[in-house]
């Protein structure tokens, strides 16, 4: 035997142990060791309990670990396969009172019922596998979202017959995005559920996790991920015991750490957004200038620089501001494909970022960030998630959180009467607040980050939170040291009084009725987080939209959130010269409305343990 071999199996020895800190430490190990031979990865796999392949599961990402599963390169029959799908949606159906699912079954499979049609002529007559498989799969994940159904599936035997699926698209390389985000999302639906563990093992689940969680796409990656957190029952991270339901993703760390972060950022999108769209880098060009960045002409003083405190530097800050909203346009240059170190050598010209504000309240403070030599705007690889690729490479100390809810600005279909109840801000808040309790967060401090309606639910939760007699849940409350408004419409919008021919083409949904220009729940619910504000401060910054929104499907320009709105009263605030959409959506990590929120996350960890650094 070699001494790899005799290591490898004294560590796994050790990773069954029943002190807790020697399984975390032999399992880093164990998870560290390469070029084993494949007959050694077989035996540990095999040698390895639930408890420990899950560990193990959230430390490599060498797929040779775990098993293959059960009858893995046995290729999945088609007609079979549709068959046992619809066997398995009708038996679904038949325990369980959703709606949504009957109407599915009864409208895909129609002619199923026919005695005088065989159930191939069916299948041909509702087209080939590539249009029934795409379609079950949205009606599975579907049901997965009410978490007794999830439940429920994997007791009926959801899990191997899911694999089987997985199988045959891969088989004929039918395994693209959008499938596989259904795959990944409905197991992470199921995960929540930890008793069932030893099912995600016996289907070979755990294996195929780990091929999810590397893959390219965040939307495949990130429910993998979550799944596979939920499923390590031996994680000791905020003490143990966190569950990420549904609509809470832990984007960073994605594996096990051996530390405890210090501080919590939460990421809350709003209307027409979602985790994975509304905190992705901007499209250049899609929006603004083609480069994050413009060359300023002469200049006797530098424009948007320094830390600015009183009444005179603000007063400089508009008078820049003028002079460069009417500067020549021979004097301003888009940067985009010129080499910025050539262009900054000449001592009259300055890079600046182009969505600097465009004004500013008499808060606001702090340097406004300029391209120094030397220094470039790193964008060669678009970010799909920059607070996940971003803050975790820049604040590595901390967790960051994202919470992803289901949100139209129109519903042209009746929306799920099972999920009906948790569209209005109140009961949103409060559904949050309870998964977000579950995910610990509330335990340290925490710094929440906004987008329109989401800064709206973020205020509900603190309230909420305040009020409540449950000690974990008045934690998020007392524990709240920071938050970061992009475009929150504090005292409602106009976009949901519109006139009467423009709400036939844009009727309002349940959260935009609610978002009505200063609406009496509205600015009752500003004025309750201005009194919990001034009973316990924290740090606000805010960034407010200053262009209008073209919507595409209705050619018309709109101004979502206006400057009164997005206002809070307190705190920074500053206009950015981008529209409802973009706000949230930094060039480059250059850019200001990166820094800002960086500088404050990193203000936020000083002053939460500078006292115990005296010591």
């Amino acid at each position: 035997m070699s001494y790899k071999h005799n290591v490898a199996w004294n560590l796994l020895r050790l990773a069954q142990d029943e002190n807790h800190g020697y399984r975390t430490r032999a399992v880093r190990a164990l998870a560290s060791l390469n070029n084993l031979t494949d007959a050694d990865y077989q035996q540990l796999a095999q040698a390895c309990d639930l408890r420990t392949t899950m560990s193990l599961a959230r430390s490599t990402k060498n797929i040779k670990f775990f098993l293959d599963p059960p009858y893995y390169k046995r290729k999945p029959d088609r007609k079979s396969l549709i068959k046992h799908l619809h066997e398995y949606l009708a038996a679904l159906d038949g325990d369980a009172e959703h709606p949504c699912l009957h109407y599915f079954i009864t409208k895909i499979f129609a002619e199923h019922g026919n005695e005088n049609k065989s159930f191939d002529d069916d299948l041909t007559g509702k087209g080939s596998l590539n249009e029934h498989i795409p379609v079950c799969l949205e009606a599975l994940h579907h049901h997965s979202r009410i978490g007794i159904n999830a439940k429920f599936m994997v007791t009926l035997g959801g899990l191997p017959l899911l694999m089987e699926v997985f199988k045959y698209l891969k088989q004929v390389h039918q395994d693209t995005v959008d499938n596989l985000i259904m795959l990944s999302r409905t197991i992470s639906n199921m995960s929540v559920h930890g008793d069932l563990l030893q099912d995600f093992y016996n289907s070979g689940w755990v294996k195929v996790l780990v091929m999810l969680s590397q893959h390219s796409d965040i939307r495949v990656a990130g429910p993998a991920q979550r799944a596979l957190a939920n499923l390590d029952v031996d994680d000791n991270l905020y003490g143990g015991g966190l569950k990420f339901y549904r609509r809470i993703y832990q984007l960073y760390p994605t594996e096990r750490v051996n530390f405890q972060p210090k501080l919590d950022v939460v990421f809350v999108h709003g209307l027409l957004g979602g985790l994975f769209i509304t905190w992705r880098q901007r499209d250049l060009g899609e929006v603004g200038p083609k480069s994050p960045f413009s060359l300023l002409g002469k200049r006797r003083t530098i424009p948007f620089k320094g830390i600015f405190t009183d009444e005179t530097d603000r007063l400089r800050l508009e008078t820049q501001v003028a002079r460069h909203s009417n500067m020549d346009d021979n004097f301003i240059m888009d940067m985009d494909g010129k080499d910025t170190d050539e262009n900054i050598h000449d001592n009259d010209l300055e890079i600046v970022m182009s969505d600097l504000p465009v004004d500013a309240n008499r808060n606001f403070c702090g340097g406004f960030y300029s391209i120094k030599e030397g220094e470039k705007c790193a964008t060669s690889q678009p970010s799909r998630c920059w607070p996940k690729d971003w803050l975790a490479e820049d604040c590595p100390n901390i967790r960051i959180m994202g919470v992803n809810y289901e949100t139209n600005i129109s519903l042209w279909n009746p929306i799920c009467p099972k999920l009906r109840s948790s569209r209005t801000l109140q009961d949103r808040s409060t559904g949050l607040l309870r998964a977000l309790t579950k995910a610990g967060v509330g335990r340290r401090p925490i710094v929440w980050v906004s987008h329109s309606m989401g800064g709206l639910i973020v205020k509900g939760m603190l309230i909420q939170a305040s009020e409540s007699s449950d000690p974990e849940k008045k934690a998020l409350y007392t524990n709240t040291k920071g938050i970061v408004f992009y475009s929150t419409p504090h005292k409602g919008s106009h976009l949901a009084t519109l006139t009467q021919p423009s709400q036939i083409i844009l009727w309002p949904s349940i959260e935009v009725q609610e978002l009505r220009e200063n609406s009496p729940g509205l600015l009752q619910l500003h004025e309750k987080f201005l009194d919990l504000v001034e009973k316990t401060p924290l740090k606000v910054l805010t960034f407010a939209e200053r262009n209008s929104t073209y919507v595409t499907s209705m050619k018309f320009e709109v101004r979502f959130v206006d400057a009164i709105s997005a206002d809070p009263d307190i705190g920074e605030m500053y206009g950015i010269p981008l529209d409802h959409l973009s706000i949230c959506k930094p060039a480059c990590k250059q850019s200001f409305l990166y820094q800002k929120v960086l500088t404050l996350i990193k203000e936020v960890l000083t002053d939460v343990y500078k006292p115990f650094c005296a010591f």
